[in-house]
């Protein structure tokens, strides 16, 4: 009984290992289905696939043998033997493009060769271009003796410079003595910019002290309308200055300065006299211990109007006041009678007699 029932126990056993394996094939079945109909549809595919590559290959291989044919080749093997890899391909390319260049090159030159050349053209004889070179070498070697004549006096010229720039190097200081000594001289003389002389820049000084003087007694004469002025500005283009005068006119609304010869013959007289007696004037300032007493002026009342004339003779009394002689040489009546009493006559001989003088002295006083 144990045995049947061992027996039954190993059947039941084997039965579900036996169902468990039908299961198991019945899976792998259905799996294996389903792998074959996954085949079956991607064999399909494949084999769609493979009909478009080789359509797509036909066309390429139809394509290749299209531009082989147009590019010169009879068929793919000699394409091959020809065939060229890129980086030789840009070699030759920049191959090309240095010819294409020089070719470019020699042409402008063959062009501008062929300007040059004559319009006459026509070949000409061995024995003209003998001719031509035996007269080119002749200038040749012409120039070759002028350059080697050049170049030893240009030796000699260098060593003159040289010898030159040592004196000059020796004598430095003698230069600048001589420049110091040249603008020294350019200044005594008056060839700078203000062109006026040592000599007469000291003049200058003194002229201003007697100008001073001067227009003292010339505002009197005039009622104060003129006054002296030294001139400061060139006015005559590379002409010396320093001792010209301007005549002030303080009537005058437009132009007050003005040059002396403008002056009338009366105003030229009264600035003359001013002038004198601003010397006389100056010196005896300046003179120290040395007096200037005495004071000579020769004609030139005539030219006065009235009221002129009259300022002349209060200048001249105020000079005389101040215990001075003025000495008036002239032949005016007005002026003989103002100074009756104090005359000294020239009465002219006869011939060979000479002249005689007639002093007459007193007091004198006004009319």
């Amino acid at each position: 009984m144990d045995r049947l029932r061992r027996d039954k126990a190993d059947k039941i056993a084997r039965g579900s290992e036996i169902d468990s394996m039908m299961k198991s094939a019945a899976d792998k079945l259905a799996a294996a289905s389903r792998n074959a109909a996954s085949s079956a549809s991607l064999r399909s595919t494949l084999e769609g696939d493979i009909e478009r590559t080789q359509k797509e290959f036909s066309e390429a291989e139809e394509t290749l043998c299209m531009q082989i044919s147009r590019c010169g080749f009879a068929e793919e093997q000699e394409l091959a033997a020809n065939y060229v890899r890129i980086s030789a391909l840009q070699s030759l390319r920049a191959e090309i493009s240095e010819h294409d260049k020089s070719v470019s090159a020699a042409r402008a030159r063959l062009d501008e060769c062929e300007q040059r050349l004559p319009e006459d053209r026509t070949p000409r004889s061995t024995e003209e271009f003998d001719q031509a070179e035996k007269v080119l070498s002749d200038e040749l070697e012409e120039r070759k003796q002028r350059l080697m004549k050049l170049g030893t006096e240009l030796d000699r010229y260098a060593s003159a410079a040289r010898e030159l720039s040592d004196i000059i190097s020796a004598s430095g200081e003698s230069l600048h003595t001589y420049a110091v000594l040249e603008k020294l001289e350019r200044a005594i003389c008056g060839k700078g910019a203000e062109r006026i002389a040592f000599e007469t820049f000291i003049q200058m000084r003194m002229f201003k002290g007697v100008l001073q003087r001067a227009n003292d007694r010339l505002k009197v004469m005039s009622g104060g309308r003129y006054e002296f002025e030294l001139r400061t500005q060139n006015v005559r283009g590379n002409a010396s200055e320093g001792l010209d005068i301007n005549m002030i006119d303080n009537n005058s609304s437009r132009t007050r300065r003005r040059d002396v010869s403008t002056l009338s013959g009366g105003e030229r007289f009264m600035a003359s006299f001013a002038l004198a007696i601003g010397l006389s004037d100056y010196t005896l300032q300046r003179g120290g211990n040395k007096q200037s007493d005495m004071l000579f002026v020769d004609e030139g009342f005539s030219s006065l109007d009235s009221s002129t004339f009259e300022m002349a003779l209060n200048v001249i009394q105020g000079i005389s006041a101040g215990r001075r002689m003025i000495g008036l040489v002239t032949h005016i009546d007005g002026i003989k009678q103002y100074f009756r009493e104090s005359q000294i006559y020239v009465h002219k001989g006869k011939a060979g007699e000479g002249s005689a003088i007639e002093v007459k002295c007193g007091v004198h006083k006004n009319k």
